[in-house]
């Protein structure tokens, strides 16, 4: 696709955040480094994103990736809410170290960070993301498969288990059983998300010591304050 086709594309995208402001948390910028090289994502950022955020008010969460030119600190330096995602750019999963440098990094510049594709639950116990996306709670609907938190570990509950041993735990959650039996995809989306809430709570209990933004008076909200300072990046990346 020509740049023009990706341009039109974000105007679009954005006039839809913008007319659906009221039920936006925060949206993300464009990051298709991979298709169009770093130079143009980072134009749009500057063109398109950075004052779409600074009119409307919404948040634009900036994608950082290891192929961006701009390295973590030079991205947590100039956003004041960027994205990490899981897997590197090489397809492996980043480890537990990696993710804590990173958000000390974040921490000394006051930046949130997002985490994407975050699956594995039991490492959110331990990073302080303000943010993350998951597709986990659609296992219902795909595999007939229930998730479970016991407050320590996350699990995968097939069929056979969360029919038997599991009902009574499901039932206290909050699960309509006649409806659970009866595999009724809604409910089993209704239940997936009761889990994540409820891992969500434990979660925010444990980590709300290292929650550096409630410290520093941001109260999780997206500072709108940094703009894109070429300077400083440049400083940054030399």
């Amino acid at each position: 696709c020509s740049i023009e086709f990706w341009e039109d594309y974000i105007r679009k995208y954005l006039n839809w955040a913008e007319q659906n402001k009221k039920y936006i948390f925060a949206i993300a910028n464009l990051d298709i480094e991979n298709l169009v090289g770093d130079e143009v994502v980072r134009r749009w950022n500057e063109k398109f994103f950075i004052p779409f955020m600074q009119r409307t008010g919404i948040p634009v969460c900036f994608v950082w990736h290891e192929i961006s030119f701009t390295d973590w600190k030079g991205y947590c330096k100039q956003y004041s809410y960027v994205g990490l995602s899981a897997v590197t750019t090489e397809g492996k999963n980043r480890e537990l170290s990696e993710y804590l440098a990173k958000l000390n990094v974040a921490k000394r510049y006051g930046t949130l960070v997002h985490g994407f594709g975050m699956t594995q639950i039991e490492l959110l116990t331990k990073i302080p993301f303000l943010t993350v996306d998951s597709t986990t709670w659609l296992v219902g609907t795909k595999y007939g498969e229930l998730n479970f938190w016991d407050g320590r570990t996350w699990k995968r509950l097939k069929k056979d288990q969360w029919k038997r041993q599991y009902k009574n735990k499901l039932i206290k959650l909050g699960a309509n059983w006649e409806l659970a039996e009866k595999e009724n995809p809604y409910e089993l989306i209704r239940i997936n998300l009761l889990v994540f809430k409820k891992a969500e709570e434990d979660i925010r209990k444990h980590l709300r010591p290292k929650m550096y933004w409630l410290k520093q008076g941001v109260k999780e909200s997206m500072s709108l304050k940094k703009t894109n300072k070429k300077e400083e990046i440049k400083e940054e990346i030399s």
